[in-house]
C-alpha cells in the first residue's frame, strides 16, 4: 500500500508540460502485443531518488511488477496479477488493490494515470519503461 501511495504522490507532482500522446493516437501498426515482454526503468519517488521497476507481462495473461526503492535496504516489493491488452493499453489487475495501466508502443510501456490518461508535466518521460532485450 505504501508503494501505491508513493506512486500516486509522484504522479501528482507531475506538472503541466508537453503531454505524452494519448492512447488513441497510436497507429494500429504501432500497437504491440504484450505477450512475454519485460519492461524496466526507474520511476520517480516522492521520498527518494527513484524506484527501479520491472514489469514482466507473461504469455499466460499474468504479470509480475517488482519495485525496488533506491537507497532503501528494505524497499523491495512485488505485485502479481493478471492483465489484458486492448487498443494498445495493458490493464494490470492486482487482487484487492488499484491496478495499473500501461500504454504499449514499440520498445516501451508508458505508465498511465488511473483514468487511463498519459502522465504529463516535467516528469512525464520518467514514467516510461523500456523493453528489456
Amino acid at each position: 500500500m505504501k508503494k501505491i501511495t508513493v506512486l500516486v504522490a509522484a504522479i501528482l507532482l507531475a506538472a503541466c508540460s508537453k503531454p505524452a500522446p494519448a492512447p488513441e493516437e497510436a497507429a494500429p501498426s504501432e500497437q504491440v502485443s504484450a505477450v512475454g515482454e519485460i519492461y524496466t526503468g526507474v520511476l520517480p519517488a516522492a521520498d527518494g531518488p527513484g524506484i527501479k521497476t520491472t514489469v514482466a507481462l507473461l504469455p499466460d495473461g499474468t504479470f509480475t511488477w517488482t519495485s525496488e526503492y533506491l537507497e532503501k535496504a528494505d524497499g523491495v516489493f512485488e505485485d502479481k496479477g493478471t492483465y489484458t491488452v486492448e487498443n494498445g493499453v495493458a490493464t494490470l489487475t492486482i487482487p484487492q488493490q488499484e491496478g495499473y495501466y500501461l500504454q504499449l508502443s514499440p520498445g516501451q510501456a508508458a505508465l498511465l494515470d488511473q483514468d487511463k490518461r498519459p502522465i504529463t508535466g516535467d516528469l512525464a518521460e520518467k514514467y516510461i519503461l523500456k523493453k528489456a532485450n
